[in-house]
């Protein structure tokens, strides 16, 4: 059987068009791309938490959400393989890995973050987050410290995700922790709390004074 040429080249091009197109993704349109996917899964999460009683649908949106957080993890990967430096990409890959449960995974990608910019203190707070997942509390407390020497608005979000995580403590994470060292951590995040709170008080009025 004899093939025109012409006809076979068309058909190589059709065939290779895609993998070409892929290629030619810049890191910035993969990483936005990898927003847009992990929105969805934080919308389907969303979703889940709607579902009230309904254990299916519940489910349903939850496996969902996984799905788009591994669609997002692929544009994140594609992202640094454009440019193995875009650290806003090493970052949020870590989130979407801790996302699916895999933390050494995501704090490695943390600290490929913090390598390229170690000025990044949204890495930092994702990375505490970790921690305290962990129960690694005395590295949290260390990444909560470092916060607020250079963003208070951070500092206080760390604080209060690690209050959370203690009002809702899952058997796992309650093997982490004992007793004792939960009521300790519980009566340190309360006076974090209350500090930061003074000292914005503090700062206002000043401010008001300079007025």
């Amino acid at each position: 059987m004899i093939i025109n040429k012409r006809l076979l080249a068309a058909m190589l091009a059709a065939l290779l068009f895609p993998l070409a197109a892929s290629a030619s993704i810049t890191a910035d349109e993969a990483y936005d791309q990898g927003h847009a996917a992990l929105n969805k899964a934080w919308e389907m999460e969303a979703q889940s938490v709607q579902m009230g009683y309904s254990a299916n649908a519940r489910l349903t949106y939850l496996d969902q959400a996984a799905d788009a957080r591994l669609k997002a993890l692929e544009h994140f990967d594609q992202a640094i393989a454009a440019q193995p430096n875009h650290y806003q990409a090493h970052s949020v890959r870590g989130l979407v890995l801790r996302k699916l449960g895999r933390h050494q995974e995501a704090l490695a990608a943390y600290d490929r973050a913090l390598a390229i910019n170690d000025q990044d203190l949204t890495t930092v707070e994702y990375k505490g987050e970790a921690f305290v997942e962990l129960g690694r509390i005395d590295e949290a407390k260390a990444a909560y410290f470092q916060l607020v020497k250079g963003n208070e608005a951070l500092a206080k979000d760390l604080l209060a995700f690690m209050k959370i995580w203690l009002n809702s403590p899952n058997p796992a994470q309650q093997a982490l922790l004992k007793k004792e060292e939960y009521k300790q951590l519980m009566t340190w995040i309360d006076e974090r709390m209350a500090l930061s709170k003074n000292l914005a008080m503090v700062s206002t009025v000043g401010a008001a004074e300079r007025w």
